[in-house]
C-alpha cells in the first residue's frame, strides 16, 4: 500500500507540474496577441474589409521615435560652431579629428547657442550652464541625460557623433515653466570638414 501512494504522489506531483507549463505557456501565448476591437460578425472594427489597421513599426531611440532624435539630412548651409578650445584630439597628426568645447548656456529663453555644428567623429566637450534655475540635459539619440544642474554650477559632458545628421537635445524634467526646451546638433559627415 505504501508503494502505491508513493508511486500516486508522484504520478499528482508531474501531473501538477505539467498542468502549471502548459497554463504558462498558454499566458505566454495569449499576451502576445493585440486586442483590436470586432463588431458583432466578428468583421475588425472601423474597417470595410475586416483587415487590422497595420502595426506601428516605428523605429525608437531610448523611448522616443525616432524622428523626434535625429533626422539624417544636414542642413547645406551648416557652419560649425564657434568654440572656446579647438584642440586635436590625437598627438597623431595624420588623424583629423578635434576636441571642441562649446559653452552652452540655458535659461527660460532656451538653449543658448540652440544649435551646434561639429564634424563627425570630433570629441565636443559641452559646458553646460544654467543661468536662471535647475536645468536637465538629455541627447536622446546618445542615451546621455545630465540630472539637474543647479543655477550657476557648471557640468562638461563629453561626446563623440558617430553619425551624420541632425540630432535633437532638449531638457527632461527639469525645465522652465514654460514647457519643454530643445535644440539640434549638427554632424557635417567626415568628408564636409571644414
Amino acid at each position: 500500500m505504501d508503494k502505491f501512494l508513493t508511486k500516486f504522489k508522484t504520478e499528482i506531483l508531474w501531473g501538477g507540474g505539467f498542468l502549471v507549463l502548459v497554463i504558462i505557456v498558454f499566458v505566454g501565448i495569449t499576451s502576445q496577441k493585440t486586442n483590436v476591437p470586432v463588431d458583432e460578425k466578428g468583421v475588425v472594427a472601423g474597417t470595410a474589409t475586416g483587415i487590422a489597421p497595420e502595426v506601428n513599426t516605428e523605429q525608437m531611440f531610448n523611448g522616443k521615435p525616432a524622428k523626434d532624435v535625429f533626422t539624417t539630412e544636414v542642413p547645406q548651409n551648416a557652419q560649425l560652431t564657434k568654440t572656446e578650445l579647438i584642440v586635436p584630439a590625437s598627438a597623431d597628426k595624420t588623424l583629423t579629428t578635434s576636441a571642441r568645447t562649446i559653452v552652452m548656456k540655458v535659461s527660460q529663453n532656451g538653449f543658448d547657442p540652440a544649435s551646434i555644428t561639429v564634424n563627425q567623429w570630433d570629441r565636443v566637450e559641452l559646458v553646460f550652464s544654467p543661468q536662471d534655475g535647475n536645468y536637465d540635459f538629455s541627447i536622446p539619440y546618445l542615451g546621455t541625460h545630465f540630472f539637474a544642474v543647479k543655477k550657476g554650477e557648471q557640468k562638461t559632458i563629453a561626446f563623440e557623433m558617430p553619425s551624420s545628421g541632425t540630432f535633437t537635445f532638449e531638457c527632461l524634467d527639469a525645465c522652465p515653466a514654460s514647457g519643454k526646451i530643445k535644440g539640434e546638433i549638427v554632424v557635417l559627415p567626415k568628408d564636409i570638414k571644414q
